[in-house]
């Protein structure tokens, strides 16, 4: 292929933050099919153990939008909690700056068998989520709880080529289209719903990444 996937995350140079905290960032994320760029938090003990993904973009399935979700698959389940929520509308290219957030508290002080998760994205709560099984998530040391890790995946199950075919996932249960989930009528990629989307206008698509920012409570 042409294009590869990038990834990096505090955790490759052993660092990790605070379980409590707000966690935040400032982003451009691209817009165009087959392009997958992700914030999310990690758990000290791994993605299975607990995922916060605040800013996740699915542009062939839902574009204009951006996807907030958690995840705690040892225990809970995934996607326990979710939301789409609108940032503009579609463009080929880059998008607009957006800032993205997640407050992670305890609801009661001292108790830590209960955690609330509050999303927002430019300062609007979009998200809210009480998690009443979280003895496994607090447990250990409260100062090192999540690795920030950030992802620009291209290509792929869930988001398609982003040169070819648009509006098809070719790798989703047999090859369906991205809008509708159904497969294409007599197996032709080109007759899936494409409105308000695109393949990735290369080379140019970047993910741009202001600044990520960690705030501790008193």
């Amino acid at each position: 292929m042409n294009y590869t996937t990038g990834f990096f995350a505090s955790r490759d140079v052993g660092v990790h933050y605070p379980l409590f905290g707000r966690y935040e960032a400032r982003l451009k994320v691209p817009q165009g099919q087959g392009l997958w760029p992700g914030f999310w938090l990690r758990h000290r003990l791994g993605s299975s153990t607990a995922e916060v993904d605040l800013m996740e973009s699915f542009h062939a399935t839902d574009s204009g939008t951006i996807r907030q979700s958690i995840h705690f698959p040892n225990t809970t389940g995934r996607n326990v909690a979710k939301t789409s929520v609108p940032i503009e509308s579609a463009a080929s290219g880059d998008g607009d700056w957006h800032i993205y957030a997640v407050d992670i508290r305890q609801l009661t002080p001292g108790d830590l068998t209960t955690m609330l998760f509050i999303f927002y994205m430019d300062g609007f709560e979009t998200l809210r989520y009480t998690h009443t099984n979280a003895a496994t998530i607090t447990a250990g040391d409260l100062s090192a709880g999540w690795d920030i890790a950030f992802s620009y995946y291209l290509g792929g199950t869930y988001i398609g080529h982003p040169d070819r075919d648009l509006g098809y996932l070719p790798h989703l249960n047999g090859g369906v289209c991205a809008q509708t989930g159904a497969p294409p009528a007599n197996g032709y990629p080109a007759s899936c719903p494409t409105a308000g989307t695109w393949l990735a206008p290369w080379p140019s698509t970047q993910f741009q990444i202001d600044y990520v920012r960690v705030y501790q409570p008193t």
